[in-house]
Parts: C-alpha cells; structure tokens; sequence
C-alpha cells in the first residue's frame, strides 16, 4: 500500500472532519507528499493541515462549497497549479437525512442532492478532466451500504448514494482506456459528526441517528485503513465492513426476499432501536 501512495498528490473533499480527516492522514502516514483539505470548516480544515504536516506531508486548506460547480472547479484548478499533478481525488463531502419518503420536503431533496450526488458528479467531472490531461490518476468517491440496502426511513440518503454508485461504475468504463481510476467506497454506518449536517423527520428519528453515528464503535480510521489498502489494489467496489459486503451481496443473489424481509421486520426493529436508543441517552 504505501508504494501506492508515497509521492502522490492528494485532494479530499469534506476532508476536515470523519471519514475525509481520516483518509487525508492515512495517506500522508502512507508517504503522500501532498494533500489539499477541501471542507466548509476552514478551522478545522487548518487543524488537519497541522496534523498532515507533522505526519511529513505539504498540506493546505480550501474553503469550498461541493455543491456549487464552479467552486470545485477553482478547487481543482487551485490544487493543480499548487501540487503540480493531482493523482487522486477523494470526493467525500457529504450530508445526510432521515424520514419516510412521504414526510420529506422537497426542499431537503434538493439540499441533500445537490450536495451528495451532485457535489461528486463536479469533483468527478472537474478532478476527471485534469487526470485526462496530465495521463491518468484515481477518482474515489464516497458511496454507502445504503446504496444497495434499501432500508426505510432513509429513501433520501439511498438515493444520492445509489446515485453515486451509479456515476462510479459509468465512470469506470469510460475512463478506464485513458488510464484514470475510479473507486467508490462502500462503509456501513461509521462513528462521525455527519449527526450535525443530518436532517431528520421525528425526535425519535433523531435519537435512532445520533446513536448510530455518535455512538458507533466503528471508527473513521479503521473504515479507512481498510478502504486505502483496497483502493491501492484498484478495487471498483470498497467494501470496508463485512455487513456492507454482506447486504451487498443478499442483494444481489435475492433482492426481492430482502426488500421483503426488511418490510415486514421494520415495524419491531425500530421499536427495539428506539427503546435502546432512549436508554442510552439519545
């Protein structure tokens, strides 16, 4: 792995916090020489610099909005004209929502979409078009268990994360001959702070959220760890936890028994999640 990675400019959207910091000081502890933090958050965007440069990388933070094309198009051009080259692009950023389809606002549909799937369609089209230019180069874009998982309460968040899936393996065929990878990793639920960008519907669903973000034992840089020694083997799919390979593959041999399942068991499990979730405090 860390022939991979030694020497490689690096840029990683949403790259302050979660999932993004993690991947950003998993490459520099790999030997990348410089990483680009692209998040809201310039203080703690500025923070990770300082962890990067202490693990031996260049770093710098960009303040961007992924949403917003022509601000991941200053991104890109930016981090090219500081680092030269750029030899992978993390598009990570992300937000999250939770509620029965029929209660969800189309106002949150445009929010979460414009940032999940339409923020990875900009990195990948603006990060895509210099890798062709400058002979090749890794796209590795944020996916979710909840692409393939169909699970309720979430159509929203499903959706963006099909979507991204989608884009990944269209990518993958079309820019395979011009020698650019495309990844997209694939983690169940993951201990972050995307508890603080997620819209919900109810308080109880507010409660099952922040326990399953907050209060899970699966950390950022164990999902990550697990995710860079797998795209440095240029996996299609990163599958960084076993229950995402797990539904991954109950999908596709028997989605209609899953879907079912999941249906008819619905109503007792959330019973269950909110009662543990209450005891716990959330």
């Amino acid at each position: 792995m860390r022939d991979y990675y030694r020497g490689k400019r690096v840029v990683v959207t949403g790259g302050a916090s979660g999932l993004g910091r993690a991947f950003a000081l998993g490459m520099a502890e790999a030997g990348a020489a410089q990483v680009v933090v692209a998040d809201l958050d310039a203080g703690e965007g500025e923070a990770v610099c300082r962890e990067l440069e202490a693990r031996g990388a260049q770093a710098r933070c960009i303040t961007c909005d992924v949403a917003d094309a022509d601000a991941v198009e200053a991104l890109a051009s930016t981090s090219r004209d500081w680092m030269g080259r750029i030899d992978l692009a993390f598009n990570n950023a992300g937000v999250a929502s939770g509620g029965d389809f029929l209660d969800i606002p189309p106002a949150d549909w445009r929010w979460l979409l414009d940032i999940n799937l339409l923020g990875v369609v900009n990195g990948c089209r603006s990060f895509g078009r210099i890798m062709l230019a400058q002979g090749g180069g890794h796209l590795v874009n944020t996916g979710s268990l909840a692409a393939f998982g169909a699970m309720p309460g979430m159509a929203l968040y499903n959706v963006s994360k099909a979507g991204v899936v989608m884009l990944s393996e269209t990518l993958r065929a079309e820019l395979a001959p011009q020698r650019v990878r495309v990844s997209v990793i694939c983690p169940s639920f993951v201990r972050t702070n995307l508890y603080q960008r997620t819209r919900v519907a109810t308080p109880a669903l507010q409660g099952i959220t922040r326990m399953a973000l907050e209060g899970n034992p699966v950390t950022p840089e164990r999902i990550a760890a697990s995710a860079l020694r797998q795209i440095a083997r240029n996996r299609l799919y990163v599958m960084p936890t076993w229950d995402a390979r797990l539904v991954r593959h109950v999908r596709r041999f028997f989605p209609g028994t899953m879907i079912a399942a999941t249906a008819r068991l619905r109503p007792r499990l959330q019973r269950r999640i909110e009662r543990l979730a209450a005891r716990r405090g959330y």
